[in-house]
């Protein structure tokens, strides 16, 4: 298995999302699997163990977090891929961690740093209640 879906924790999920790609790195390491389904988009009908979405802006971020939340399995996999701040094509201006607010607010807290590329990076985030005490990042 490639080394990227390793480090994203991929576990063999034959339906996954990829919301919003903004780069080829993570669609063309998905690509090598067969019999995988990717969604475009989040269908409601259906939980996700595995989700990765590109958001730009915290308004991004809030505005993915309802529909992604609600269709996540219970300690299902979530990534947020975010520009990185020194990154010259993506014209990331600087959020710091107030980018996560919704989610935080709503139990999610960030587990897991991934570099994808030089432009980009994800944050793994893990519902609250299956975190040991002490390991929560409040940002």
């Amino acid at each position: 298995m490639n080394t990227l879906l390793k480090r994203l924790n991929y576990k063999g999920q034959k339906r996954i999302a990829i919301i919003n790609p903004q780069n080829n790195t993570i669609t063309d390491a998905f690509s090598e699997i067969p019999d995988i389904t990717i969604d475009g988009e989040i269908d409601l009908r259906y939980p996700y163990d595995f989700m990765i979405l590109y958001a730009k802006k915290a308004a991004d971020v809030k505005a993915l977090s309802p529909a992604a939340l609600h269709n996540l399995y219970a300690d299902g996999v979530l990534w947020f891929c975010y520009p990185r701040q020194k990154s010259k094509r993506t014209n990331n201006k600087p959020e710091r961690d107030s980018r996560w607010k919704s989610l935080n607010e709503a139990g999610f807290f960030e587990t897991r740093l991934l570099n994808i590329d030089n432009d980009w990076v994800a944050r793994k985030f893990r519902n609250g209640k299956y975190l040991k005490p002490g390991n929560l990042k409040m940002k």
